[in-house]
């Protein structure tokens, strides 16, 4: 085999190695790239649950219907794959501040 073939065959193996490599890079960054969309679009509905219970926290003394929409955006919030769902900690403190707030 000539030294021409041997460089030739070098070469185009190594250019083949560079094309695969940079397939695999692409395909890696598509696949980074959803994820970080799909974490985003949770994270953007973390934040409007918590917006919508905030404002329903500002209006239980004059909304009777104020404890049950929170209810039900906590319940959302629970849901939501990356929000709180795990952590069952809140809930005990939340009872007892509903229970206050209906008391007074």
């Amino acid at each position: 085999m000539k030294i021409k073939t041997k460089l030739t065959l070098g070469v185009g193996l190594l250019f083949v190695l560079i094309v695969v490599l940079a397939a695999i890079g692409v395909q890696q960054i598509n696949k980074l790239s959803n994820d970080s969309r799909k974490i985003l679009e949770d994270n953007y509905l973390s934040l409007e649950y918590s917006r919508q219970m905030l404002n329903e926290i500002g209006n239980l003394s004059s909304d009777p219907k104020a404890a049950v929409n929170f209810k039900i955006y906590l319940k959302k919030q629970q849901n939501n794959p990356h929000g709180i769902r795990r952590k069952r900690s809140h809930r005990k403190p939340f009872q007892t501040f509903l229970s206050v707030i209906i008391r007074s």
